[in-house]
């Protein structure tokens, strides 16, 4: 979720990315957990899609990054919803939009970036277990299983919807695999074409 200060005077998409054009360059400031995470991407990837100049600022993990947004050093962050969404609830940070295909349960009155002007913008986190490449079948076979017992939980899936987290679609490894190898090309071009490099 694209979260701002509350002291910036843009409550809407459109009026966040005319704000942004109509400041200098390099004072409009966003910040990361570290270069190359999934925050800084999806900066770089929103910076792209909405033709503005951001500066990244990246810091040592999510919550020191939240931190300087809400102390106003910084001017927005592009956060998993679990650590901003209590501080869009106390009023500390304001969400701007989703970055997702489609709203979150948890703030349903917060348009995905799409709907807000950007059509087509969909940047998203998944996450999934791996094993060692020598793993035997059998063996694979009883952590899927207990992946998808896990994954079913009741608690497990309570706690994801309270954190604006939602469960992955169920399929077969096979087609998961399959689902990792063009997203893993496609942001190894991306780190290329953009010119990205650890710090």
């Amino acid at each position: 979720m694209l979260v701002v200060h509350p002291d910036v005077p843009a409550r809407t998409l459109p009026e966040l990315i005319a704000f942004i054009k109509a400041q200098p360059p390099g004072t409009v400031t966003y910040s990361s957990g570290g270069v190359g995470n999934a925050n800084h991407l999806a900066g770089v990837l929103f910076a792209e899609a909405a033709d503005v100049e951001m500066e990244h600022v990246p810091y040592r993990g999510t919550a020191p990054a939240l931190v300087d947004v809400v102390a106003g050093r910084v001017t927005m962050n592009f956060s998993s919803p679990p650590p901003a969404l209590a501080l869009v609830r106390e009023g500390k940070l304001r969400a701007i939009a989703v970055t997702g295909e489609h709203r979150i349960a948890a703030i349903p009155d917060v348009p995905t970036l799409t709907e807000a002007g950007l059509p087509g913008t969909v940047i998203t986190g998944w996450h999934g277990v791996f094993a060692p490449a020598a793993t035997a079948a059998a063996q694979m076979d009883a952590l899927e299983a207990a992946a998808r017992r896990a994954a079913a939980a009741p608690h497990y899936l309570e706690r994801l919807a309270h954190d604006g987290l939602e469960p992955a679609p169920a399929r077969p490894r096979a087609a998961f695999a399959a689902a990792v190898a063009p997203e893993s090309a496609y942001w190894g071009r991306k780190v290329k074409e953009l010119d990205l490099k650890l710090e």
